[in-house]
């Protein structure tokens, strides 16, 4: 595991580009999926029909439903604890973006430190989960122009948001540029063809001061 700060869309650019190698990992790789990362480590043993991996959407989703979410923990990821305060230097971030964001409990961490928190998940599942477990009250809409099965969950007290949509399809139309982006670990999910519009989509909602504290895992690619 490696940790990047990144500040500004010149260092965006060059870390984020299909040329990352996965040398950490302690696990052994079956078949390559369409979905790079880990996704195919895992054998799923129930009766649910297995998820199409062409599908990103009907993947994550059959992974929340199933809970065969590994990689969420129970506390605060320290990585982000040790190293906020470089991501957020004069303690001033306002909106903070979280992509692929899960039920992971730094969003709520986030809030506390006083910010206003905008995460991007596939999966309805895991917002559902997120919201259903929360002590706060949530509405939920529509989102125009992201199609019938996107839906954006708002906290009562309107410090929280929570869009169900491919990350693909984010854009500042929606909510403004960030003063931070946390990105934990999202990139493995992201196949080679796609990681620099990837990159774009964060460029795009960073704030020119902005700054995003990036974990990436790095693998070779020939093992796929």
């Amino acid at each position: 595991m490696m940790c990047c700060l990144l500040s500004g869309a010149r260092s965006l650019r060059l870390v984020l580009r299909p040329a990352f190698v996965i040398r950490n990992a302690k696990c052994k790789l079956s078949s390559p999926s369409p979905l790079i990362g880990l996704h195919n480590t895992h054998r799923c043993k129930s009766n649910m029909a297995a998820p199409d991996l062409s599908d990103g959407k009907e993947y994550w989703q059959y992974r929340y439903s199933e809970g065969h979410t590994e990689w969420q923990v129970d506390q605060v990821y320290p990585m982000l604890v040790r190293n906020y305060e470089k991501m957020v230097p004069d303690g001033k971030a306002k909106k903070v973006f979280y992509p692929m964001c899960g039920t992971s409990l730094e969003l709520e961490w986030l809030v506390k430190q006083g910010a206003t928190v905008v995460g991007v998940e596939i999966a309805m599942q895991a917002i559902e989960t997120y919201v259903s477990n929360s002590t706060q009250k949530w509405t939920n809409s529509d989102v125009p122009g992201l199609g019938s099965a996107a839906k954006v969950f708002t906290r009562e007290d309107k410090k929280m948001k929570l869009y169900c949509t491919d990350i693909q399809e984010f854009s500042p139309k929606l909510e403004g540029k960030f003063d931070a982006i946390y990105d934990r670990g999202s990139l493995q999910f992201v196949p080679p063809e796609n990681v620099s519009s990837y990159a774009e989509v964060l460029k795009s909602l960073l704030k020119p001061k902005g700054r995003i504290l990036q974990e990436v895992l790095e693998y070779d690619l020939k093992i796929f």
